[in-house]
């Protein structure tokens, strides 16, 4: 039976609902309505043609057979549908170039009828998936372009061509596809109320579980109407989706479609190699499937995978089961979980814990971790109450287990003690070096544990671990098949990195971030190698290299745009922590608390957690001042203690920032507290007391720690710091050559980098001197930046009090007496107390007795006020 010619347009057969927001917005010369079926095509293009959008367009409605009807019966129809003329000629059945003659001619007249239109016309091409065809698809695509009169619609539950590049980029292509014709709640409700069920929550119940199927919705509505009660759905369901597989697809068909409806997002090839089947014959079937709206095609790098329609997954999966059996259901989604954890990691590696398959779960994990295993860690929701004995021959999975337990905050102290405890006796008894495919991945995780529990044996293993593995078999990529210790060489060495820059090795991290980064190029592991790039540029930034850092950040933006939405890796603190220190080295005080309002849980992770603490410092103390950043830093260090008990580095961190703070403050005396109690050669400890000295005029002790702070291997911005405070000490001294020189290198240290905070641990006026006398053109032009820095990050050293003038702000400080009466208690006289104050308020930079006292308490010159 041909295409049948200008039918009118179908009328509704059964109860429907209004959907007119889901018209096509505007007439555009090729609307396509492409969806499955029983998605409301028809009914919607119906309501849509016969709207007012449309009253002054003649409609003609051609819908293609069901059963074979060929090109050159189409192209008759659309003449006959145009003309208002029935063809009543036979041609009968021509063959070969006879028939493809007849075709031409049919394509010819219908052209010819489209040219002769003289008024606005709508064509509506009904049921064309059985005509599909790329050739066919252009052509018709050719018949708006003879007219503007013509405005083409085709509903088809998929398209050759038409929907593609070669019509769209000719033609304004208009497409609606398959969820947009979707119930949402709300219709399923309406349509409820129209079938005489006034229950919204029968009416949910039935969308959610029918998936928005605007056919099954009805169906189940309908059923409902009639006298079915609420408890028969799932018979209802489960009869429908029988009654419509056995009707609609082969005997194979159904075999696919159960194998999907037990394997989610079943691959192809699973299909294939099950039902016995060519890979082309197969990919029939699925788009068989999806034609019926049974199932969805979803795409990967590793090729298409059909998913089961969610609402009818349950009553397949049960007819699935007692089809397939038991022995068979369980080897199929064992094999299928391996095949989804290569394009879905996340819901594959969790298939296959829930099927206990942990040595595949391993293998899989250990090419992913930790970029595609999800920030919630659900991943490992299988594993828990599962003995830690039986985890224990898979010392990858216990530490990753373990790794996100602590990230989500999921397990107590006692807890992950016992699990470190665990896997360390795994590593120790399964690490064995002729397997290195196991090898490796297990010793980085255990690193990855050991870092949040004792840093200097995790530095050491980090260490040996990465000469191990350069000199071992990662050491080269070329003429190799990648195997899976190569897809997780990345995260071997952005774990040997990470351990690095947390435990102060920042020339190791440096090296093995990038080192992970050319892994993951070669690799083509887009979110392996943004997470390399990020921990780049964190290294840089903490190192003070600020040109280095901006441009690595750039580099790992535009990696962004191939990770997907959402994707965990996007979402790296790596970027805040840099872009954070980025914002704090250029006193940036309006980026730093936006990015500090992105951070949420700021203790969650060790590695970035003291650089966040360090700006919220910076913000505290460009909105409070000095005093505000110091009861920050104060608690972030108690909280340092509580989270990370067996660490010192983020107190470290912390402390010695604060003790800088103190110094700039004025607070010599606390500030010395402080550095004394930190390591004797930490590089921030000696850095401070070197400045410290300085300020204090100790000018030789100042030129002996910062020479000795040059002599090692430090950060740049620790050697350009250093060398800053050696050339003001130099400059206090008299030695003028040797000054300029510190100066200058450190000018062009600043230039380079664009790091210029170490400025601010230098006495201003000395900065000043220098920067006159200098030749050299980058120091001249730092006179321009030393110039403009704010009088509040100006560092001006606070001339230290006599004997006398301390005993005089004691008692000024701890009694409201007058000075006459203070001065008989000191046993001087009135013009003495009156004198050394004098000298007081000028050391201090006060005004009047009271603030004195204030200032002094600040900076522990006396003891705190007491608390009444």
């Amino acid at each position: 039976m041909p295409p049948q010619p200008g039918t009118a347009i179908p009328q509704q057969r059964f109860t429907a609902i209004e959907r007119e927001r889901l018209f096509p917005h505007g007439i555009a010369p090729i609307t396509l309505f492409s969806g499955p079926a029983g998605m409301g095509k028809t009914v919607l293009a119906s309501q849509w043609v016969r709207s007012a959008d449309l009253a002054h367009m003649r409609v003609c409605w051609v819908r293609v057979s069901e059963a074979g009807s060929g090109p050159g019966d189409l192209w008759r129809a659309v003449r006959e549908a145009l003309t208002g003329e029935e063809v009543c000629e036979e041609r009968g059945s021509a063959l070969g170039s006879a028939a493809r003659i007849v075709v031409a001619q049919e394509r010819t007249a219908a052209h010819r009828a489209v040219t002769r239109l003289t008024g606005p016309t709508m064509l509506v091409i009904d049921d064309y998936q059985r005509l599909t065809r790329s050739a066919l698809d252009l052509e018709l695509a050719e018949l708006p372009e003879l007219s503007a009169q013509l405005h083409l619609t085709v509903l088809s539950r998929r398209f050759a061509a038409l929907d593609g590049p070669l019509v769209a980029a000719r033609s304004i292509v208009q497409v609606l596809r398959g969820d947009h014709f979707a119930f949402t709640a709300d219709d399923s409700r309406d349509l409820g109320r129209r079938l005489g069920i006034a229950s919204a929550a029968v009416a949910d119940r039935i969308h959610v579980g029918a998936g928005g199927w605007p056919y099954a919705v009805r169906l189940l509505l309908k059923a409902i109407s009639d006298g079915a009660t609420v408890d028969d759905l799932d018979a209802i369901s489960e009869r429908f989706v029988t009654d419509y597989t056995e009707r609609s697809l082969s005997a194979l068909g159904q075999r696919a479609l159960y194998v999907t409806a037990v394997c989610d997002r079943a691959s192809i090839e699973l299909l294939s190699e099950t039902i016995g089947l060519a890979y082309a014959e197969t990919a029939s079937i699925v788009d068989r499937i999806c034609e019926l709206g049974l199932g969805t095609l979803h795409w990967y790098p590793g090729g298409a995978r059909l998913r089961c329609h969610p609402g009818f997954a349950t009553a397949l999966r049960r007819r699935a089961r007692r089809e397939l059996g038991a022995t068979e259901t369980r080897q199929l989604q064992h094999q299928h979980a391996i095949e989804l954890s290569h394009d879905e990691p996340e819901q594959g590696i969790r298939a296959l814990l829930a099927l206990r398959e942990y040595t595949d779960a391993s293998r899989a994990l250990s090419t992913v971790f930790p970029e595609r295993i999800g920030a919630t860690g659900q991943v490992f929701e299988p594993l828990h109450g599962v003995p830690l004995e039986d985890l224990a021959e898979h010392p990858f999975l216990l530490g990753a287990f373990l790794l996100s337990e602590i990230w989500s905050a999921n397990c107590t102290v006692d807890e992950a003690a016992e699990m470190r405890a665990a896997l360390r006796l795994a590593v120790a008894q399964y690490a064995d070096p002729a397997e290195p495919e196991r090898y490796f991945p297990m010793r980085a995780i255990l690193v990855a544990v050991e870092r949040l529990d004792d840093d200097v044996c995790a530095l050491e293993l980090a260490r040996e671990l990465e000469r191990e593995l350069v000199a071992g078999y990662a050491a080269n990529a070329s003429g190799v098949s990648f195997t899976p210790l190569h897809l997780a060489t990345p995260f071997i060495f952005s774990t040997i990195a990470e351990t690095g820059q947390t435990s102060g090795d920042l020339r190791l991290a440096a090296r093995c971030f990038q080192r992970a980064a050319e892994w993951a190029e070669l690799l083509d592991a887009e979110a392996k190698q943004y997470r390399a790039y990020t921990g780049i540029a964190v290294v840089a930034a903490i190192n003070g290299e600020i040109t280095r850092a901006r441009s690595v950040l750039a580099a790992a933006d535009e990696l962004t745009e191939l990770l997907p939405e959402g994707h965990s890796a996007r979402g790296s603190l790596n970027v805040t922590v840099a872009q954070l220190l980025i914002a704090a080295e250029v006193g940036d005080r309006v980026a730093l608390p936006e990015i500090l309002a992105t951070v949420t849980h700021p203790h969650a992770t060790l590695i970035e957690w003291p650089y966040l603490a360090l700006g919220e410092a910076e913000v505290a103390r460009g909105r409070d001042g000095n005093l505000a950043a110091i009861a920050g830093l104060d608690a972030r260090i108690r909280s340092a203690e509580r989270f990370y008990p067996h660490r010192n580095d983020p107190q470290h961190v912390l402390e010695a920032y604060a003790a800088q703070v103190l110094a700039t403050h004025g607070n010599y005396r606390e500030s010395e507290s402080r550095l004394a109690a930190l390591p004797e050669r930490l590089p921030d400890g000696v850095l401070g007391r070197a400045r410290l000295a300085l300020l204090h005029g100790d000018t030789e002790t100042a030129l002996t720690l910062s020479s000795a702070l040059l002599s090692g291997r430090v950060s740049t911005w620790l050697r350009i710091a250093a060398r800053l405070v050696r050339a003001s000490a130099h400059w206090a001294l008299g030695d003028s050559r040797a000054a300029l020189t510190d100066f200058e290198a450190a000018a062009e240290a600043m230039a380079k980098h664009g790091s210029y905070s170490g400025l601010e641990l230098v006495p201003f006026d000395s900065l000043r001197e220098l920067a006159i006398h200098s030749q050299h053109p980058q120091a001249a032009a730092l006179l321009t930046v030393v110039e403009a820095l704010p009088l509040s990050n100006r560092c001006t050293p606070y001339p230290a009090l006599t004997d006398a003038e301390l005993r005089i702000l004691e008692a000024v400080a701890e009694s409201s007496a007058s000075l006459p009466a203070i001065a008989e208690t000191l046993f001087v006289t009135p013009h003495t107390v009156k004198f050394h104050l004098r000298s007081v308020y000028r050391k201090l930079r006060v005004q009047g007795r009271e603030a004195a006292a204030t200032r002094a308490r600040e900076i522990g010159l006396v003891d705190p006020a007491p608390v009444s």
